[in-house]
């Protein structure tokens, strides 16, 4: 247990009074979709679960929840994050549906090694690792915070109620959101003249954000990327490049995060 501060206790004071009405009501979702509960039973148990999530963030300290002057914007997913585990560990889950992270995987390999050292919860990863999967879209980082407590694609699509091939979708396009976001965790830049003159074309149009972001990217994403923002459909981009649909829908997750994408989002990420 870490002792908080005079200034910690009083923090942590307001924030219950500001948040724990949004907590409950957010654990009482969960529970009915991830948990299958009534409403009535989800209604009984989530104020548990609230009060556990703030048990938590006290007995660790949590700094990051704690600091002064955080938007609510930021505070909210780091308590989201925080909920997510103690549900995980409320029903304690069997053994049997979990499964370590696959580590041999390149993409995981190359994109989450440098950011999480040993297989942890997502409550426990370091408050910059935690700052950058809050900018993940809900459905991306409840997946990827899931993945990373062990579970494998089936019981990630069971909790967020949505087949495997989806649960996987989510799964790797949050670490793809993560490379682009975050140019230091995808490759070296490309030289744009070394590429092919549809995609150097496509470029030019893009301002200089998107061209640092996509020129970082392997080439097959930033074929699709490029190809969905002219407006071609999935099933056109997966037969001009060649790629399963599949995989071009995990990219197509991705068009509207890059879009999103500012020069203040690279400097911090930087």
């Amino acid at each position: 247990m870490i002792p908080l501060t005079a200034e910690q206790s009083e923090r942590l004071g307001e924030l219950f009074a500001q948040y724990n009405e949004v907590l409950v009501p957010y654990a009482r979702r969960k529970l009915m979709t991830w948990r299958g509960l009534s409403l009535s039973q989800a209604s009984s148990l989530a104020e548990d679960i609230a009060q556990e999530t703030w048990v938590k963030v006290a007995r660790t300290g949590a700094a990051d929840v704690l600091l002064p002057g955080l938007t609510r914007d930021a505070i909210l997913p780091m308590l989201y994050v925080r909920l997510q585990s103690r549900i995980i560990a409320h029903f304690q889950l069997a053994r049997s549906t979990e499964a370590p992270v696959d580590w041999e995987d390149p993409l995981t390999r190359k994109t989450l090694c440098p950011l999480v050292p040993e297989q942890c919860a997502m409550a426990e990863l370091p408050a910059y690792v935690r700052q950058m999967l809050a900018k993940l879209p809900d459905s991306e980082r409840e997946a990827l915070t899931l993945a990373l407590d062990g579970l494998p694609n089936e019981p990630i699509g069971e909790h967020l109620g949505c087949a495997l091939s989806s649960a996987y979708r989510l799964v790797a396009s949050a670490v793809l959101m993560l490379k682009m976001a975050n140019p230091s965790l995808a490759g070296p830049a490309v030289d744009a003249q070394s590429l092919p003159p549809w995609q150097r074309e496509a470029l030019d149009r893009m301002d200089e954000v998107r061209r640092t972001v996509l020129l970082r990217l392997d080439d097959d994403v930033r074929s699709v990327l490029l190809l969905l923002a002219q407006g071609v459909t999935c099933t056109q981009a997966a037969e001009r490049t060649g790629l399963p649909v599949g995989q071009v829908k995990v990219v197509s997750r991705c068009l509207s995060h890059l879009r999103g994408l500012t020069a203040s989002d690279l400097e911090q990420a930087a």
